[in-house]
């Protein structure tokens, strides 16, 4: 399975399968976020509770996939539903971008509290859920 076929089976399709790195679905006000493996820690100041690095707070990335971005965080702000798709990096950087080697496409990491840290934004790991049973809300 490829990272945007995943997206359409969850009727969240990219709008760029480029710079793309979430989706909405918007029928059931839900999130899809492409994250970090190596980005996920467990944060003592805030119960001990595994969070995500979602994006840097700083506004300076104007690029298409940043913005994006941003108004995905609005959205959860605003109470949509936020999963994330964990994605593992390639030891390959291309131009100082991160490349995708692989991503978790049997499971969904259902996002909670959305949280300020160290300059950036942090999503809740609340639980795993299957891909399936989000795809059943569709």
């Amino acid at each position: 399975m490829t990272m945007s076929s995943l997206f359409e089976e969850l009727n969240a399709p990219l709008n760029n399968i480029m710079w793309s790195w979430g989706a909405v679905r918007e029928f059931d006000k839900c999130v899809f976020l492409r994250v970090w493996q190596d980005g996920t820690s467990k944060l003592e100041q805030f119960g001990n509770r595994y969070y995500t690095w979602v994006s840097d707070i700083d506004q300076n990335d104007q690029s298409l996939g940043a913005n994006e971005r941003r108004n995905h965080v609005a959205l959860i702000k605003a109470g949509y539903n936020a999963y994330m798709i964990m994605c593992e990096v390639s030891d390959e950087v291309s131009q100082g971008s991160r490349k995708v080697k692989d991503f978790n496409d049997q499971e969904l990491f259902v996002g909670g509290k959305l949280i300020e840290h160290l300059g950036s934004l942090w999503l809740e790991n609340v639980k795993r859920i299957p891909i399936r049973e989000a795809r059943l809300k569709s």
